[in-house]
């Protein structure tokens, strides 16, 4: 499946976009749908010149297919809205973002592990950035293994799991998620991640809400699984004032372990709870106080000491 389609999600990053298209066209791909929001008032110029852009892409064939906006919907509505579109006339596909670019040699090397993901009832995904360090993995050796932890940084998925997702996840459960999170996780880490969630409601009122969070809450919520690979297969370049939610190097840095030597024979290890383990405890890290912090609701006077 080395034509398989791709989705890019832009916005306003002309340089950072271009860097992503000329890395995906110098590989095999499937037809690329690009879909981009429509800009707010204070982004208005760099959105425009990005728009002229991917006009300029469809008009000389490089993308396939081009939503633009005509009001801004904000980070979720505008994620996911464009990720239905994407799936209303494809199967199966990759997602990327206008900072994802994709390392050589990825769209080969996938290729070969969709059809797990085609085949699996209880997997989601397949994560192509990994943030957990070879001495965390219980099979380093290994191209990929199991894990309950979606990543937004370059994901494959399929329609109907989208699909499943979008129309039943309104009627999923605090309780039925919080449930459905390991409890090798630890029990404050879980009530973190909750919080977080309710919080993450919370910002859908003023446009800044994360899509990404629902997306893991309902993986959670239906015990479902992913495919994390043990290299890092995409170069995140998204640190910058553009960013939505990261401004700063996150705490999990990107893996590339290129001094171990994988077999790319296609072997998933099983479900490695300790690399999980470490990677949620990383990213719901000071839990028991993050808590109680986002429980009295006093998020802005803790942002600058946890970067929220």
């Amino acid at each position: 499946m080395s034509s398989l389609p791709v989705l890019i999600l832009a916005y306003r990053r002309l340089d950072a976009l271009k860097h992503v298209i000329t890395a995906l066209t110098g590989q095999e791909h499937g037809e690329i749908y690009v879909s981009s929001d429509a800009p707010k008032n204070s982004d208005e110029v760099e959105v425009n010149e990005v728009r002229i852009y991917l006009k300029s892409l469809l008009d000389q064939g490089i993308i396939d297919h081009l939503k633009l906006r005509e009001k801004n919907l904000g980070i979720s509505a505008a994620v996911t809205g464009g990720i239905d579109w994407f799936f209303q006339n494809e199967k199966m596909g990759l997602i990327i973002e206008d900072d994802i670019v994709l390392l050589e040699g990825t769209m080969h090397t996938i290729s070969n592990i969709v059809p797990i993901l085609l085949n699996s009832i209880d997997i989601y995904s397949i994560n192509l950035r990994n943030e957990v360090p070879p001495n965390r993995l219980s099979h380093p050796f290994h191209l990929g293994r199991m894990s309950r932890l979606v990543s937004s940084h370059g994901w494959i998925t399929s329609a109907i799991k989208w699909n499943q997702f979008r129309t039943d996840y309104r009627y999923v459960t605090r309780r039925q998620i919080f449930r459905g999170i390991p409890a090798e996780f630890g029990f404050w880490q879980k009530k973190a991640f909750i919080e977080a969630l309710k919080r993450n409601k919370r910002l859908e009122q003023n446009l800044k809400q994360s899509w990404d969070l629902n997306w893991q809450a309902y993986v959670f919520a239906k015990l479902g699984k992913t495919i994390q690979l043990n290299q890092n297969f995409v170069d995140y370049i998204g640190y910058d004032n553009f960013s939505t939610h990261h401004t700063s190097q996150p705490r999990l840095k990107d893996r590339q372990a290129s001094d171990i030597k994988v077999q790319l024979d296609d072997i998933i290890g099983d479900w490695d709870i300790y690399a999980d383990k470490f990677r949620f405890k990383i990213g719901m890290r000071h839990s028991i106080p993050r808590y109680i912090v986002r429980k009295s609701r006093l998020n802005s006077l803790f942002k600058n000491i946890w970067n929220w």
